[in-house]
């Protein structure tokens, strides 16, 4: 499962949009830098009773429901830290600072 959403710097207002790629543990703790000013962002999901949120997503996109129709960031909840969210209005702007932030599952990580 992937959440897309754009931060905007409590410091220097720049914004960033995140891609975050859900992993199996139940809370995942993320940060990175503004690239505008340097300061810390964080971002902590939770996602303890939202496994079935691919399943749900699947199941929208076989019934024939548009990308606009299928809400895939449904049971997982989030805070930001040195950062406030911002409204994506169409997609992601490819004139707007980008980071990919993923963590791997538990059981991969066991085995490296």
């Amino acid at each position: 499962m992937n959440i897309n959403l754009c931060v905007q710097c409590d410091e220097c207002s720049s914004k960033t949009n995140c891609r975050v790629g859900m992993s199996n543990r139940d809370v995942q703790p993320l940060k990175f830098s503004c690239k505008g000013c340097g300061s810390l962002i964080s971002l902590d999901f939770d996602v303890r009773g939202a496994d079935t949120l691919d399943n749900r997503a699947i199941e929208a996109i076989l019934a024939g429901k548009g990308p606009k129709d299928v809400r895939l960031n449904q049971g997982a909840t989030h805070k930001i830290s040195g950062a406030t969210e911002v409204p994506i209005e169409r997609g992601f702007d490819p004139g707007i600072d980008f980071v990919d932030l993923h963590l791997g599952r538990v059981d991969e990580l066991a085995q490296v």
